[in-house]
């Protein structure tokens, strides 16, 4: 039923013509009618087999003590699926078929040989971008085309993946425009949460100053909001149903609230006891929005039944009583990562209940940092708080890869869904970045150190006008160009930039003619260096 009517702004026609038409009142009460029917068939057969008090429990919690007769209907309802399970898999054997699941990714049932592969990837910066304040958070578009960060003095910045990627390929052209497409800064305070919205080209943001702004970014200047839903508290976490028709948001109030996006209407479930006992702090609906999951700062994590709006199962110290900052459903649904500030990342199996996995090694016990999985679901990710580093585990196993030493994420990580690509952010003052990293293997990372050294080598011939440069070994060179540049370049420490400089003009020969003019020689020193420095803003550094 409705909570309360909130104010919607309208500045141009409903998203219903970008997502699918929401399902009709009385369609959603017949899917109430139907799981009610299988809760009897349920209860019957608990009574058929002698568990009368079970049953007698179960219809009070699900069907408000309506009495139901014994039944053996289910047993024979699951014996004839099973029979005719079995009979399709045969068919597609005998056919030569694999069947591919709708979902992939992470699988303990049926062993997943893929995570066994899951191996250690080392994180390469590609691009760094400033930001006013804090960067608090980070998303991926559904189809990975687009990235956005957002920052507590308001600001949001947009990305075009293929532009950062391009970047790490060393393509031509990489350097032509910023990755940064769009840039939004109209709201009050800081910002909370972001997402893009699944079907129409709209990104969403949640704020402190109690709103949840819709922006069509595909125009060149998306300053204004499209609409805006005007909340009564502080909106700490929002996600939007896969089909584009609802928003879920949680906010400083204990109650959750769903959106229907187009009228903006307010909903929330009538039982009391169902709510939470605190703010709302992380919000997220799985794959198919059949469920969504709520965590609090009072350390209740809850699961919901996407149909029904009822919470079906309540976790009251997932995290030891420590509140809860984020949590990521696996593709196929039947598993919930969560982290929260008692410096653990948990795996729960959402059809028993339980921890799988505990992924421990990341301090986090101050900050609300993110936690997600790859796009594979062979490695989970998360923040080191006393050292900024990303911190990855193997997910089958829980073995730690890195110590996250590797600084520059702070406060928020998203992974992309597509790509091997990690963007986190955080700080502030001259360290509040975004910053883009690339997942490598060690392979992948000392092939590319070689190729780097040879276009090295290569410019450095071509630049020089006194005929060829003589040879230089590629894996000495590659050896030589490790040194990174300070992150700010130019803009900060002169003299540590100057170092850089003097260090990696070693991979390029000097030219036979020794009068070489020094702009030329300059040239040479960028060539050199170019390769191993991360890709930053216009006007950021040289």
């Amino acid at each position: 039923l409705p909570l309360i009517s909130h104010h919607v702004t309208h500045h141009h026609q409903p998203l219903t013509h970008h997502s699918p038409v929401p399902a009709r009142s009385q369609d959603r009460m017949a899917i109430v009618q139907e799981r009610e029917e299988m809760y009897s068939l349920i209860i019957g057969q608990l009574r058929s087999d002698g568990f009368a008090d079970a049953a007698k429990m179960l219809s009070e919690k699900v069907l408000g003590g309506k009495a139901c007769a014994p039944s053996e209907r289910l047993a024979r309802i699951t014996e004839l699926g099973v029979q005719s399970e079995g009979r399709q898999q045969a068919l597609d054997d005998a056919e030569g078929i694999a069947v591919k699941p709708e979902f992939a990714g992470l699988d303990f049932d049926n062993g997943n040989p893929a995570v066994a592969q899951a191996v250690t990837l080392v994180p390469v910066e590609l691009y760094q971008t400033k930001h006013r304040g804090e960067v608090r958070a980070a998303c991926f578009s559904k189809d990975g085309s687009f990235a956005a960060t957002a920052d507590v003095a308001a600001l949001v910045k947009i990305y075009s993946v293929q532009k950062i990627l391009a970047i790490g390929d060393g393509e031509a052209g990489a350097s032509d425009g910023s990755p940064v497409i769009r840039t939004i800064g109209d709201q009050k305070k800081a910002i909370n949460d972001i997402a893009f919205h699944p079907d129409a080209p709209v990104f969403v943001a949640a704020s402190q100053d109690c709103t949840i702004s819709f922006y069509d970014f595909h125009k060149p200047n998306p300053i204004r909001p499209s609409r805006t839903i005007q909340e009564s508290h502080n909106v700490r976490s929002f996600a939007i149903h896969p089909a584009g028709t609802f928003l879920l948001a949680g906010t400083d109030h204990p109650i959750l609230r769903v959106y229907d996006i187009n009228t903006a209407q307010c909903y929330a479930t009538q039982n009391a006891l169902e709510h939470h006992t605190a703010p709302v702090a992380v919000v997220r609906y799985n794959g198919d929005g059949r469920q969504y999951a709520s965590g609090c700062k009072g350390g209740q994590l809850k699961l919901w039944d996407g149909i029904s709006g009822r919470c079906v199962n309540t976790f009251h110290e997932a995290h030891q009583g420590a509140a809860l900052s984020s949590l990521q459903f696996s593709k196929n649904g039947n598993y919930l990562l969560s982290g929260g500030q008692d410096s653990v990342v948990r795996l729960w199996d959402l059809r028993t209940g339980k921890v799988l996995m505990n992924y421990m090694g990341a301090t986090s016990t101050e900050r609300e940092i993110q936690s997600c999985f790859s796009e594979d679901e062979l490695t989970v990710y998360s923040i080191d708080e006393t050292t900024n580093g990303v911190c990855s585990w193997d997910a089958s196993t829980g073995y730690n890869f890195t110590t996250g030493k590797k600084g520059g994420a702070g406060h928020c990580l998203a992974h992309s869904p597509t790509h091997k690509l990690l963007l986190g952010g955080g700080g502030d003052g001259k360290d509040a970045k975004a910053r883009f990293w690339a997942l490598r293997t060690h392979a992948e990372e000392d092939a590319a150190d070689a190729a780097d050294a040879a276009k090295s080598v290569a410019a450095g011939a071509v630049v020089g006008d006194g005929g060829p440069a003589p040879a230089v070994d590629a894996a000495a060179a590659a050896s030589e160009t490790k040194a990174a540049p300070p992150s700010d370049g130019p803009a900060g420490d002169m003299d540590a930039y100057k170092q850089f400089l003097e260090s990696t003009a070693a991979v390029v020969q000097k030219p036979a003619v020794e009068d070489t003019p020094p702009q030329k020689r300059d040239a040479e020193v960028e060539i050199a260096g170019a390769s191993k420095k991360p890709r930053t803003e216009e006007g950021e550094s040289s």
